[in-house]
């Protein structure tokens, strides 16, 4: 489910590149050039009784082992892991326990930002279906409610 994609993501673009990486926290002395995964932002909606989604932000940041400016070759991996998004019709496939599956991840929205000069962001945005895992309930045989009211 969830770590599945974000896994599948990952290798998606760890394929494209050779950078250090570092997941969900940075250390304080990093290696640079590398980049960094961060927790992404998720946020779940109802649907049905049977089924909710995930919409899902993920800031996957690329360092620079450039001082002050950003180094042409780090904006160069992140353009190319941009344009191997795009050109798979923004499309990732799902690996599951290291085997590709018939499963892929359709991203909705690609976006190349710097910050601070030394700090390119790729934020990918996507939605996920999910069935609930708990047994619905059909339907309520009996309801009993006491009110505490007395009758006179």
């Amino acid at each position: 489910m969830i770590t599945e994609e974000l896994e599948s993501i990952i290798r998606f673009m760890s394929d494209r590149h050779k950078l250090k990486v570092y997941r969900n926290r940075l250390d304080k002395k990093i290696i640079k050039p590398c980049v960094f995964y961060p927790i992404p932002k998720i946020e779940s909606k109802y649907l049905s009784s049977s089924e909710y989604r995930n919409d899902y932000i993920w800031c996957i940041r690329f360092y620079d082992g450039v001082d002050k400016k950003v180094d042409k070759s780090i904006y160069d991996t992140v353009i190319s892991i941009y344009t191997d998004i795009v050109e798979n019709k923004n499309l990732i496939p799902i690996y599951y326990k290291e085997e590709l599956t018939e499963d892929s991840i359709t991203i909705q929205k690609v976006e190349i930002e710097e910050l601070k000069n030394e700090v390119i962001v790729l934020r990918l945005h996507w939605t996920s279906f999910y069935q609930y895992e708990r047994d619905t309930v059909d339907k309520i045989e009996k309801f009993n409610f006491d009110s505490d009211i007395k009758d006179n």
